[in-house]
């Protein structure tokens, strides 16, 4: 490698070098552009702390159009959303606040482009790279959802298991003969690729002195990939040979392990806030929804989310010991994942879940069939739940709720109940994730924007409040708590 500039670094290009780059500027945190280039594409991504957090294209489509061409939103709501785009106000903006897509829709288009984006490059055999080391590369504005998007590891290896051909990589395998030992770096980044169990076991069983054909299937092509795949990151290595990243052995810039590396419990806490917020946001939601992809996508594309799920959810799972409310909800959200393999594997039960979505009527992940029109807890067998709110006997109406939502029963009108007992029994985030769920039921349901709005005011938050207030003034135009609240907000006062 030869350096121009202090800042600026500069190699040839293959995919084993795109690994050995990823990984070396992740481990140094470096913040800067990378920028790939061969006779026919040019790829450019934008890192901060070692992470790639946003894609550049040098023929980019329109963001409006993008949003579209992803089914999004329509032709005429991007039209309308244009025409009233503000000073300093981007179309993405736009479009949430004219309630056309969600802002969790945008982030999941976002998080599945830039997956997309990373795994192009491995397809490329030759060419070069470069990367501008820029130290303040977050004066840039990059939109802070992106701070929300996988690892760049885990989109890599998500790019090799989709992509990467098995013929290209049995000519840069290691001889799995050989004896394989752990490198320092594996505890503290394998944790970030998401990759299957078994893989968990290397540092333990290699350093019992086993094979790790003894290990792992080698006939099975995903194991092939996964050794390559940390061999060439330099997490495993060969007992009689180191695997070189360019930017230590070209540059013989000196290697060191980043200064605040996560300890056990800070992993273990951000993993569970993944699972929260995967929760949150699948749940709830038809089996497209959950799988965060539009309807009608290809089969390719279904059959990708749903491995990539089960890499990530089962990942955390096996990784850490977790809480009892975490492990619930990852084994709640591995059910589902489950259950929509089970229907979207056969071309005759997809079809006939195709149908029913078309109707509004097809299954949700949390429940069975959505249940529009329901807003409150009219069902004559929920009676008495009704009078438990109404009297505020919260404890004894939440076993009663749960098991509605276990039957055919549920409805948004339930989960919205649910939640409200819950915030006043003391189970904060339950209460928000439960009411937040309500919503993704019926957007429009009285009763769970209501109890949104108390909560969020509870919480100080002004400005969420007073959007869910006026989205319930649209649906009931005379609710006086509502009209009086919204009046006082207005007025810079309390609720």
């Amino acid at each position: 490698m030869q350096s121009t500039v202090p800042n600026r670094l500069t190699g040839e290009f293959t995919p084993v070098a795109y690994l050995q780059i990823l990984f070396s500027l992740l481990r140094e945190k470096k913040s800067g552009l990378l920028s790939i280039q061969d006779s026919r594409a040019h790829h450019q991504f934008i890192l901060i702390d070692g992470e790639i957090r946003s894609s550049i294209s040098t023929n980019q489509i329109p963001r409006g159009k993008q949003i579209v061409g992803a089914g999004l939103v329509s032709e005429n709501d991007l039209l309308q959303a244009q025409a009233k785009v503000g000073d300093h106000q981007s179309i993405d903006e736009s479009l949430v606040e004219m309630g056309f897509v969600s802002h969790e829709a945008l982030v999941e288009f976002e998080s599945s482009k830039l997956r997309r984006s990373v795994s192009q490059p491995l397809g490329i055999k030759n060419g070069k790279w470069s990367f501008e080391y820029h130290p303040n590369i977050d004066s840039l504005r990059v939109d802070s959802s992106f701070w929300d998007s996988p690892s760049s590891l885990s989109m890599l290896w998500d790019g090799v298991l989709d992509n990467f051909s098995i013929d290209l990589l049995r000519t840069t395998l290691p001889n799995m003969d050989d004896s394989f030992n752990i490198s320092s770096y594996f505890a503290n980044f394998f944790s970030l690729i998401e990759m299957p169990e078994e893989f968990s076991q290397l540092p333990r069983r290699l350093g019992n002195g086993e094979q790790i054909s003894s290990i792992l299937d080698l006939t099975n092509e995903d194991n092939l990939r996964g050794v390559w795949f940390l061999f060439h990151l330099g997490l495993i290595q060969t007992n009689d040979q180191q695997a070189a990243t360019p930017l230590s052995s070209q540059s013989g810039e000196k290697q060191t392990l980043p200064k605040a590396e996560l300890s056990d419990a800070e992993r273990k806490r951000k993993l569970v806030r993944v699972v929260r917020s995967d929760y949150r946001k699948r749940m709830g939601k038809d089996y497209y929804g959950f799988l965060g992809v539009e309807s009608g996508v290809p089969k390719v594309e279904v059959t990708r989310a749903i491995r990539r799920l089960f890499r990530r959810w089962r990942s955390i799972k096996a990784g850490f010991k977790l809480d009892p409310d975490s492990k619930q909800k990852v084994d709640t959200l591995l059910k589902g994942l489950s259950d929509i393999q089970l229907v979207f594997s056969k071309e005759e039960t997809k079809r006939d879940y195709d149908r029913k979505l078309r109707f509004g009527r097809a299954p949700i992940i949390g429940g069975a069939e959505r249940v529009k029109g329901q807003s409150s807890l009219n069902d004559k067998s929920l009676a008495p739940i009704k009078g438990m709110l109404q009297r505020g006997e919260y404890e004894l109406a939440i076993p009663l709720l749960q098991a509605a939502c276990r039957s055919k029963k549920l409805s948004a009108g339930v989960m919205a109940a649910l939640g409200w007992c819950q915030w006043n029994t003391g189970q904060l985030e339950k209460a928000e994730d439960t009411i937040f769920m309500a919503l993704q039921l019926d957007p429009n349901h009285l009763e769970a924007l209501e109890y949104s709005a108390r909560i969020a005011l509870e919480k100080k938050k002004e400005k969420k409040a007073k959007k869910h207030l006026l989205l319930l003034l649209q649906v009931k135009p005379d609710h006086v708590w509502a009209r009086k609240t919204v009046k006082s907000l207005s007025n810079g006062g309390g609720a």
